[in-house]
């Protein structure tokens, strides 16, 4: 504490701020440099803020475009199969001509490298006769010149008209055979695409929206990657209403199947976000409990038992499973057996033994 007495007046009157010295310009604490230097760090670590979200998002993007990708190649090969057993059961029929069709369907408009496909075209044509015409000592009469079609068929073959071919659509649509109608509808729009263009897309918007709906909603999943496709070509004609909404959940799921064979905590962070779109949808909260059981048992094998016990019982909230069970109790057991390792004393941590604030440490599962 300081002893300097209070300074007399010496004229008696108050002291005022008109007394006072004067503050000198180099005794105020100077702010600006600290302040420019602030202001760029802030900029800068905006930049890498921003560098590293476009980058995620980037690779989510590639990895969504490598998903889809898969997904069209997988279900192009399906439907070239699928029309190749189709030209086998037409040709044995006595179809020759519609087999043919299809064939060409599968070399030429879907353009796969089919060595069966091609052979089995190749010996369809040759042994198709190329009509000759007859010798009579009659003239010949004059034919009247054809129009040109959109799309010449192959010499020899006697191909269906579009009529006959709509006309086909249409019985297997009565029937509710929608994949006849698919087909023959395709093959349609391959020969005369303006051939009754708008009845055609309505028969085709049908058959596609109840097929893709079909293999949606059916217990099996083996075919729900071929109604989302079906969706989607559906969409492209005309709206499909929450068809679209159901081709989406679809697609969702089976990201989440996908990602079960990757590292257990990739599965249980695609499956947490699905479980919290759709939690009622199909087997996904059974799928999640048993990524949890993964990561659990993924923890017991590098002796980590207190974070194994922990994904344990997340997955038995969802799943009722015996052996879960078991692991659960013998991983709780070795983490209250464990020597707890000392925690260096960091700076802005709770000390050890402490509650840490509300909103960190463990997070429960999804309810």
């Amino acid at each position: 504490m300081s002893t300097e007495q209070p300074r007399e007046n010496p004229t008696g009157a108050p002291i005022t701020q008109d007394h006072l010295p004067p503050v000198q310009p180099e005794d105020a604490p100077s702010s600006g440099p600290s302040v420019i230097m602030l202001a760029v760090v802030g900029v800068v670590m905006l930049c890498l803020s921003c560098s590293l979200v476009g980058l995620a998002g980037l690779a989510g993007y590639n990895d969504g475009i490598a998903e889809l990708d898969t997904l069209a190649q997988s279900t192009r090969q399906a439907d070239i199969s699928r029309q190749y057993d189709l030209a086998l059961t037409d040709i044995a029929s006595g179809s020759r001509e519609l087999g043919a069709l299809r064939l060409q369907h599968i070399v030429v408009t879907l353009g796969a490298n089919n060595p069966q496909a091609v052979a089995l075209l190749t010996e369809v044509m040759a042994a198709t006769p190329t009509p000759t015409a007859t010798l009579t000592v009659t003239p010949s009469p004059t034919l009247e010149p054809s129009p040109t079609p959109l799309n010449s068929p192959t010499p020899g073959l006697a191909l269906p008209s579009p009529e006959e071919l709509y006309n086909t659509a249409q019985a297997s649509l009565t029937l509710r055979e929608y994949e006849d109608v698919v087909d023959t509808l395709n093959i349609l729009r391959a020969v005369d695409p303006a051939f009754r263009q708008a009845d055609v897309e309505r028969m085709l918007h049908e058959a596609l929206t109840t097929l893709a709906r079909r293999y949606l909603t059916q217990q099996n999943t083996d075919r729900l990657a071929q109604g989302i496709l079906l969706a989607e070509q559906a969409r492209a004609i005309a709206p499909i209403g929450d068809l679209g909404y159901e081709a989406y959940v679809a697609g969702r799921y089976l990201d989440g199947v996908n990602a079960e064979g990757m590292e257990c905590l990739l599965a249980v962070r695609e499956w947490e976000s699905i479980y919290a779109e759709v939690p009622q949808y199909r087997d996904v909260s059974d799928r999640l409990g048993r990524s949890y059981a993964r990561c659990g048992d993924a923890y017991t094998f590098q002796t980590e038992f207190c974070p194994a016990e922990t994904y344990y019982r997340w997955a038995l909230r969802l799943i009722n499973d015996g052996a879960v069970s078991a692991r659960l109790s013998e991983a709780a057991q070795q983490c209250a057996n464990a020597t707890p390792t000392p925690t260096p004393t960091i700076e802005g941590m709770p000390p050890e033994g402490e509650t840490p604030p509300e909103g960190e440490g463990e997070q429960p599962p999804p309810a």
